[in-house]
């Protein structure tokens, strides 16, 4: 099985995607932390509108699905950058939304891979 460069490069696209998100999303409540907030908003829009424009170009190469399956791991990007930027607490519910989303991941992974057998 050869794997070719381009798709390669539109995969790690799409997990940028999610980081893109949850760095436009911690730069907000940075902002509202901080007295730096208009830079920090312009910031987050920046990011919002970069994250957009990867996310059409992954979508031009990659199916919708498996492009969605990369974008819910942003939830999973946000609660990294939330404990380590703002030493959040992780709790048992966290945690649990954090095991329900992979496992989503896994079951939509697993029954593509079914269906194409």
């Amino acid at each position: 099985m050869v794997i070719k460069f381009r798709t390669v490069k539109y995969y790690l696209l799409l997990l940028c995607c999610p980081l893109l998100l949850a760095c436009s999303s911690t730069s907000l409540k940075y902002a509202t932390l901080h007295v730096f907030a208009q830079q920090l908003i312009l910031l987050a829009f920046f990011l919002i509108a970069l994250r957009a424009y990867c996310y059409q170009k992954v979508l031009k190469y990659i199916d919708l699905s498996t492009a969605n399956c990369g974008m819910a791991l942003g939830p999973i990007f946000i609660l990294v950058i939330g404990l380590i930027l703002f030493h959040e607490g992780v709790t048992f519910f966290n945690l649990l939304g954090t095991l329900l989303i992979v496992s989503g991941l896994f079951t939509v992974i697993i029954s593509k891979s079914m269906v194409r057998k």
